[in-house]
Order: C-alpha cells, then sequence, then structure tokens
C-alpha cells in the first residue's frame, strides 16, 4: 500500500487504529433515457414521477440497462420511487469489453457465488426477469449461458450484429428488495458495459437482511465487483449521493466507498478527513467513514474536488 505524507490513512490503518442508451429490447416497457438532457421521454403507464430524476445535465453512466431494470422494479402502484433517494446500490463500469456468452456466464457464476460467501442475505434463489417472470433460474454455466444469449436473441429484437452485449435482471423469488443486474460483453456506446447490485433500504430491511447495509459487507461486495469484473471504476452509493454530483461522461462517481483503476489521478491532500485509502493491485479504493448511509454531502463534494472535476 501507499501512503502519501500527510495524506489519509489506509483502510488497514484505519482498522488497527479503531459508482443510457442502450439498444431497446422491444418488449420491455422502460423509460428512454436520453443522456445529457438529465430527463426521461416516459411511454405510456409510467409514472409522470420518473421525469427528469436520472441527472442532471452532462451526467455520465446516466442509468446503465442494468439500473434501468432495477428502476422499473422499484415504481410502487402509487408512483412513488427510492432508485434516487436512500436505495443502496454498490455498481460496477467499464468500456468496450466484446466477450462470448460463455465467458460472461462463467463470470457471472464466480460472482454470484462470492456473493453468497460474503452473507446468507445474498444467498438467495434468484430469478431471471429478463426471460422468464417469477421462475427460479437455472445459474449453472450452461443456464447462465442460455439467460445471456436469450437477452440478445432475434426473439428480443435484435439482429446477429455483433457488439450489444448480455442483458441479466436477477431478483430473490422472495420478491424482497434485492437484486443483481448486468449489461456485459459489449461494446460502450452511450452507456458502458455495467454490473450492479441493490440492497435494501433501511426500512426494508429484514432480520435476515439487516446486515447488509453493514460496512463491512458493503465493502466485500465493492471488492468481488472489482475482483470478476475489473471495472475501470465503481461505487458504493445511494440517490441522495448521486443527486450533489453533475458528472460528465467518463468521470469516477463517488460513493460512500468510490473504486477508479491506477490510470485516474488524484490529489491525496485535497481528500476529507473521513478519507482512508487503500491501493488495490489494479487500483484505488477510497471509503469515506464506516456508516455507508450516513456520509456528509461535503465528504462527497471534496473527492470530487481530489479528482479534479467542477464541484
Amino acid at each position: 500500500m501507499i501512503q502519501a505524507p500527510c495524506g489519509p490513512p489506509t483502510i488497514s490503518e484505519a482498522s488497527a487504529l479503531q459508482q443510457d442508451c442502450r439498444p431497446e429490447r422491444p418488449e420491455v416497457r422502460l423509460p428512454k433515457v436520453h443522456e445529457g438532457s438529465g430527463t426521461l421521454d416516459v411511454k405510456p403507464g409510467v409514472p409522470a414521477q420518473l421525469t427528469n430524476v436520472m441527472a442532471s445535465p452532462s451526467s455520465s453512466d446516466v442509468v446503465t440497462t442494468a439500473e434501468r431494470g432495477l428502476l422499473s422494479s422499484m415504481v410502487g402502484k402509487d408512483g412513488a420511487m427510492s432508485f434516487f433517494g436512500r436505495r443502496p446500490t454498490a455498481a460496477g463500469y467499464w468500456g468496450t469489453r466484446v466477450q462470448s456468452s460463455q465467458e460472461v456466464a462463467q463470470t457471472m457464476l464466480a460472482f454470484l457465488d462470492d456473493l453468497e460467501a460474503i452473507d446468507p442475505g445474498l444467498a438467495l434463489s434468484w430469478v431471471s426477469t429478463a426471460e422468464f417472470d417469477k421462475v427460479p433460474a437455472d445459474l449453472s454455466v450452461d443456464g447462465l449461458v442460455r439467460i445471456f444469449e436469450h437477452s440478445r436473441s432475434k426473439e428480443m429484437g435484435y439482429s446477429d450484429t455483433p457488439g450489444p452485449g448480455y442483458d441479466i435482471d436477477l431478483s430473490p423469488e422472495d420478491g424482497t428488495a434485492r437484486r443483481v443486474g448486468a449489461w456485459v460483453g459489449g461494446l460502450e456506446t452511450s452507456a458502458p458495459n455495467s454490473v450492479l447490485v441493490s440492497l435494501p433500504t433501511e426500512t426494508q430491511l429484514t432480520d435476515s437482511t439487516r446486515r447488509l447495509l453493514d460496512p463491512d459487507i458493503g465493502d466485500a461486495i465493492m471488492r468481488v465487483i472489482v475482483k470478476h469484473w475489473k471495472p475501470e471504476r465503481a461505487r458504493w452509493s445511494i440517490g441522495d449521493y448521486r443527486k450533489l454530483q453533475k458528472r460528465s461522461k467518463g468521470e469516477v462517481e463517488v460513493g460512500w466507498e468510490t473504486y477508479f483503476h491506477s490510470g485516474v489521478t488524484f490529489d491525496r491532500s485535497a481528500l476529507p478527513q473521513s478519507a482512508v485509502v487503500e491501493e488495490l493491485p489494479t487500483g484505488t479504493l477510497i471509503r469515506l467513514g464506516d456508516k455507508p448511509m450516513q456520509v456528509d454531502s461535503a465528504d462527497i463534494v471534496a473527492v470530487r474536488a481530489a479528482l479534479d472535476y467542477p464541484v
């Protein structure tokens, strides 16, 4: 680990002391996102509350395909939504990486196995809403290959043109507020390849899921995202933190935990007092305290300043 003089401590040292214009699938009735406009063209039947919630102008990674699946599932009967606000998500993003369905299936299986090992609350019987509805998914490599290939099939509105990537959207069989979504193995057009883990809000926690918002769980999820998907940037965040950031394309989104690959430079001396830094083999991980849901907005802004982003 590398520690600059007078800079924030590493995560291990602190312990010792105490972050879409994807091709649309015709049958999926989701809002169409225009990157940079900050608005949604909402189709009939989608609550008006979804308009203008996605991000301010010039934001990047404005709702990846994985997040859009998550978004549609969060709209309640009264039109209320929690994607922005207190909804916690851990997500990784990367550019063009064309892969076969077999490759992404093997990665996804290893990723899901590691999520299960983190906490029993992540060891669930998932269903694939991309292909089925409320049907237990076959999460073997062969089963995942079928799910991924179906997501890019002519039945889903695609031609044989290579490059659009594979889509998967997994949620627990019991319907509780947890999801895993990904758009992987393709070209980056107006939105990146991505993987996302959604967790319950404070009000949705049960006895079996209460630990999912603990910092050690969030940190472990971030690390398995980095381990298996090798993103260029990743974050554990809630909507409240996202709304503080007017991002341009390719900028790192700052959250409670923020990861970026080794090619990104930043000013350690400008980081807030709450920040602890760890150098991973492929990049840098910054954590803002030990309360993932209660990060000071000034600390989010300070990390953006350390990255030399507009604040």
